[in-house]
């Protein structure tokens, strides 16, 4: 994923450009130089670490996210070896019945967080 940078205002910079042209036929990006220009920034899934009390795959999400999805996900700046967390999605819940149900009243409800 590849979005604008802001300037010092505050406003995200206009980018004018064809991915299409970009893409190859596999759909990856033929030139990723392209996107290092200082005016975009790029992001990449955080990969989850294997918890064994879990059994599963998992992201901290420092309790924002309180319910367990597939459609959960944390964004984090390609370059950074460090991996902070540019931007994470996830679902919430008031109080779920237990460790997997949703409750009915959140059932579509998410949360987005991100960082500036």
């Amino acid at each position: 994923m590849t979005v604008p940078t802001v300037n010092d205002a505050g406003v995200a910079l206009v980018i004018r450009d064809t991915l299409e042209e970009k893409k190859s036929s596999n759909g990856s990006f033929q030139n990723t130089e392209f996107y290092k220009d200082g005016n975009t920034i790029l992001l990449r899934n955080k990969r989850p670490k294997y918890d064994e009390k879990a059994r599963g795959h998992v992201l901290n999400f420092n309790g924002r996210v309180t319910m367990s999805s597939v459609k959960n996900f944390q964004l984090v700046c390609d370059s950074d070896a460090e991996e902070e967390i540019i931007l994470q999605f996830g679902r919430v819940s008031c109080q779920p019945p237990g460790p997997n149900d949703q409750c009915s009243c959140h059932k579509n409800t998410f949360t987005l967080d991100y960082k500036v």
